[in-house]
């Protein structure tokens, strides 16, 4: 290997690792943005439920209270869409950070460790159910996502 081609190298190494640092802190402020945006939601719904319980304790009639489901539902649908639209771009960084990580591995040969993970890699972490409160960390059944819908359905 020439000089030229060393240094060639060393320089696609020195961008490809300062391009894994900004995707691995472009992921981190996303999940800071999501963690905003779950605060807010929360805060809307607990104003609309004490809203609710308000009108109610101070006697007003239930027909006064019909706009509270129509909100909730609204703002139930509006958190839902933007959870599954969080949940993909959090699959989508983490997946460009393990393809800029599996360009790394390529020029840098990591020494009897070939499965290093990348940064938010799961695939092989193993989680024991004794320490994580019971909890698996693959995704939630499919039940479990179609309960917005049952609750509409109940309502």
């Amino acid at each position: 290997m020439t000089a030229a081609e060393g240094n060639k190298s060393t320089e696609v190494l020195a961008f490809l690792q300062k391009d894994y640092e900004m995707k691995v802190r472009f992921l981190e402020n996303h999940f800071g943005r999501m963690w905003t945006r779950f605060n807010f939601f929360m805060v809307a719904s607990t104003a609309l439920a004490l809203g609710l319980f308000q009108g109610l304790r101070d006697g007003k009639p239930l027909a006064g209270a019909t706009p509270y489901p129509f909100a909730g539902a609204l703002l139930a649908l509006c958190w839902y869409v933007y959870g599954a639209q969080d949940r993909y771009l959090v699959e989508a960084y983490r997946a460009e950070i393990g393809r800029v990580f599996r360009a790394i591995a390529e020029r840098l040969p990591l020494p009897g460790e070939p499965s290093y993970p990348a940064v938010g890699d799961l695939a092989g972490v193993r989680v024991d159910p004794g320490t994580s409160g019971g909890w698996s960390r693959s995704a939630p059944p499919s039940w479990l996502l179609s309960f917005p819908w049952l609750c509409s359905l109940v309502g």
